[in-house]
Formats: C-alpha cells, structure tokens, sequence
C-alpha cells in the first residue's frame, strides 16, 4: 500500500472522534526485505504494523507495533528448525494439533538439469551454403516477370 516513493503512508478517517482522535483506515500492512549476503546465505527481515494475529487475546496481536513504530526489522526464521525454535503455539483451526517432536520435511524432488545452452562459432562467408530464397554471392536478383 501507500503510494510511489511513499513509506509508511496511513489514511485516516476523514473526522476526528469525539475524544479529538482519529483512526487509521487504509495504509501500509507489511515490509519486507528479501537479500542474499555476501557469504551466500538469504536473510529476509520483515515488520507490520500490527502483529501476527487476528485475536485480540494473543500476546501477538499488537506485539510488532513497537518494532513498526521504531522502523524496526525482525528476521525471519528460514528453516523448519528455526520457525520451531521461535514458536509458541500451533494453531491449526478445525484439525487437531499437530504431533509433539521434530518436524520431519520431506525431500526436495530430483530435477533434471536444464539444457546446456551454448553461442555457435560464427561462419565465415566461405562457408555460407545459399540458400534458394537467396541469390548466389555476386550475382543479380532476376527481375519478376
């Protein structure tokens, strides 16, 4: 959301409340930042303005607004290990919750390489064999009849 060249745009009810305030409706709702590091490792960072849950009762429900409000990135965990080791309840609604122990992630399947792709040499005029649709090297175009 927000606009071109614009961080952190929020709009805002056209009227204050009756108490002089006013509240945000529309505006930004996530950032994040995908690298690669010089060592070849990928690192995304990410914020939003709220947290990362719907229910007002969750200890996560405004808990990145500090984060947000400082322009401050929390990384994210990028394996199943590391999202494990940062998480404090699995929620999955309507299925009973998933078995206690390591998370087990199935392989990758096997892909086939991609073709080799490669730039012939180029010819030399030499070797150029003409072609029906061209004339011979040198010689005239024979006029339509």
């Amino acid at each position: 959301s927000g606009g071109p060249d614009t961080l952190r745009s929020i709009v805002l009810q056209p009227r204050l409340n009756r108490d002089g305030t006013s509240a945000a409706q529309a505006g930004d709702a996530l950032t994040l930042i995908s690298t690669w590091t010089r060592d070849g490792r990928w690192q995304v960072e990410s914020v939003t303005p709220f947290g990362g849950s719907k229910s007002e009762s969750s200890p996560h429900y405004a808990d990145q607004a500090p984060l947000f409000a400082a322009e401050k990135l929390k990384a994210l965990p990028l394996t199943a290990d590391a999202l494990m080791a940062e998480a404090t309840q699995l929620e999955r609604p309507g299925k009973p919750p998933p078995p206690k122990g390591p998370i087990v992630v199935p392989p990758m399947p096997a892909v086939p390489p991609p073709p080799k792709l490669g730039v012939p040499r180029p010819i030399s005029a030499a070797e150029r064999v003409p072609t029906a649709s061209a004339p011979p090297s040198g010689g005239a175009v024979p006029a339509a009849q």
